[in-house]
């Protein structure tokens, strides 16, 4: 029987000034999951706020739920939605990862999750949309393995269209690290030519004006 994923996208505290840009780490976690033949549901909380109880009235229960964090100001977001889907769904196994779980662990209600994941967690989610995970009392799993990405991200490593400079610091990255490192070079560089154009024009200004200390006569 194929397992029933759910991914949950929190809400931001800042809506304004965050914006709202792609959940691309859950789509990344979604590719894994229907590589390992489940059934995947996302939900964009920032948009569909009552998704969760919008899905658990068609009578939907997922066996594994993914929970993302944000940084130090969604965590009482996170802690919210995580006792609203043990509400829910009080026999779906609730996984919680991201950067804030892995920083401070401590700071999520921990009796609403059952399994939190430290540091990067390709490698674990695949192995439990495989295998499963147990709902009971939060474990905490920290993985230092980078694992595997999707197949469909892995042409990140050989894209055609990466300098030189960011290929060989690419190679020796995660790939999502590495698309980072190449959109903050892809940044470095649009600087430096944004800079080369500043100082021309302003070259030209100063050539096209009087020299430094000359007044200017004016005709009456």
């Amino acid at each position: 029987m194929r397992r029933r994923v759910l991914l949950l996208f929190p809400q931001l505290n800042n809506l304004v000034f965050f914006g709202v840009y792609e959940p691309l780490v859950l789509e990344i976690f979604s590719a894994i999951a229907k590589e390992e033949q489940c059934d995947v549901e996302l939900i964009d909380l920032r948009l569909d706020p009552h998704g969760c109880e919008r899905l658990a009235r068609t009578g939907y229960v997922p066996d594994i739920i993914g929970l993302t964090t944000h940084g130090f100001p969604e965590v009482p977001i996170v802690n919210g939605i995580a006792a609203l889907c043990k509400k829910l769904w009080p026999g779906s196994a609730l996984v919680l990862g991201g950067g804030q779980a892995t920083v401070s662990p401590e700071m999520f209600n921990q009796r609403h999750v059952d399994l939190l994941v430290r540091g990067p967690g390709e490698k674990i989610w695949r192995d439990l949309c495989r295998k499963g995970v147990a709902s009971g009392p939060c474990r905490i799993s920290r993985s230092t393995d980078h694992g595997q990405v999707p197949q469909a991200l892995r042409h990140l490593h050989s894209a055609p269209h990466r300098s030189a400079m960011g290929a060989r610091r690419a190679h020796r990255l995660h790939p999502i690290d590495a698309g980072m490192s190449l959109s903050l070079q892809l940044l470095r560089d649009l600087a430096g030519e944004s800079r080369a154009v500043s100082k021309a024009a302003h070259s030209g200004d100063r050539r096209g004006s009087p020299k430094h200390g000359r007044r200017l006569r004016v005709s009456r």
